[in-house]
């Protein structure tokens, strides 16, 4: 695949700028903190994923607070150069990448699809996160970050800073109930 190609045509970018001010990041030189992530979900058929990163105003697109997405039938994890240079990702944003990736591959896209629109707690107005992709990526997230020690409380905060939406909260709370409950 032409990863270069591949972006400048999703960020509608003279492929030059990109081939000129981006870069591929491949399994064997993640960084250390990305690298722990990847190791945690033990999945070989992972072992193709790119990191793609741009500089941050190519990324700005997105919003000040996102750094980050996945590329899920391509297998990249798109970032910004913030994101990689900052050497800590907090709340497991990686990890959740790859959890979309992982899932797509597993279920396939037309099921995957499915999976967007079908909310998990029917009485909850919304769909982003209620859904079934999201529950999958966010199960990872939180399971990755209790591993790690971190608490709970924190990624809710953490997490604000993208949308303090009621129902994203709520979310986030009734999927901690059920990992508190699975132990």
């Amino acid at each position: 695949m032409d990863y270069y190609k591949y972006i400048a045509d999703y960020l509608k970018l003279p492929l030059q700028d990109i081939k000129s001010k981006s870069s591929i990041i491949y399994l064997n030189d993640f960084p250390d903190f990305l690298r722990i992530q990847y190791n945690y979900l033990n999945d070989k058929s992972l072992n193709d994923l790119v990191l793609f990163v741009v500089p941050d105003e190519y990324f700005m697109f997105k919003g000040n607070n996102r750094t980050s997405e996945a590329h899920f039938k391509q297998k990249i994890v798109f970032c910004n150069q913030t994101y990689i240079s900052r050497g800590k990702d907090p709340n497991a944003s990686f990890i959740h990448n790859l959890a979309h990736i992982q899932q797509y591959h597993l279920v396939g896209e037309r099921l995957f699809n499915k999976y967007g629109n079908e909310k998990v707690f029917k009485d909850m107005d919304c769909i982003y996160p209620n859904n079934k992709i999201e529950l999958y990526a966010f199960n990872i997230e939180l399971r990755y970050l209790l591993h790690k020690g971190v608490s709970l409380d924190f990624f809710i905060k953490y997490m604000r800073q993208y949308s303090d939406k009621a129902c994203r909260e709520e979310f986030f709370n009734r999927l901690i109930e059920h990992i508190n409950k699975d132990g």
